[in-house]
């Protein structure tokens, strides 16, 4: 009855892990592709405005000002996304070993099974050598 138990508060436990972690990586991926294409569209932008501001000196500062936040904005997407990921190392680890916990689980469980099926026979033999046992004993009388 505690393996039952045990088994599935476990199930749900590592259900919820089997299902989250792999989102949350892909989160995390998607939010470092995305700092890096900013990155690289802030660059772009800067260099922009440094050919434009021969030309137009009041056209190159707004792309300037976008140039300087989107490369902002990437450098902390970044540092973001590398903290995320390091605060999900535990997560994967557990999302790792779910299915080892499953494996141990179950056989666990054939185990239990497979002793009860075993301890069942063994009663059933000793209840038929006890019927023996009475029925030679009132033969005998």
């Amino acid at each position: 009855a505690e393996l039952l138990a045990l088994q599935s508060a476990e199930s749900v436990r590592m259900g919820a892990v089997m299902q989250a972690v792999p989102k949350l990586e892909g989160a995390v991926t998607l939010l470092r592709e995305g700092a890096e294409l900013s990155g690289g569209v802030g660059m772009e932008m800067s260099r922009l405005a440094k050919e434009v501001v021969n030309t137009d000196r009041e056209l190159s500062q707004p792309i300037d000002l976008l140039s300087s936040g989107l490369l902002r904005s990437s450098r902390r997407s970044k540092r973001t996304a590398l903290e995320l990921s390091a605060a999900l190392n535990a997560f994967t680890h557990q999302y790792k070993t779910c299915r080892y916990v499953r494996m141990a689980l179950q056989d666990r469980r054939h185990a239990i099974q497979k002793r009860y099926k075993e301890r069942s026979r063994a009663d059933q033999r000793a209840s038929q050598f006890y019927a023996q046992q009475r029925n030679a004993a009132y033969g005998q009388q």
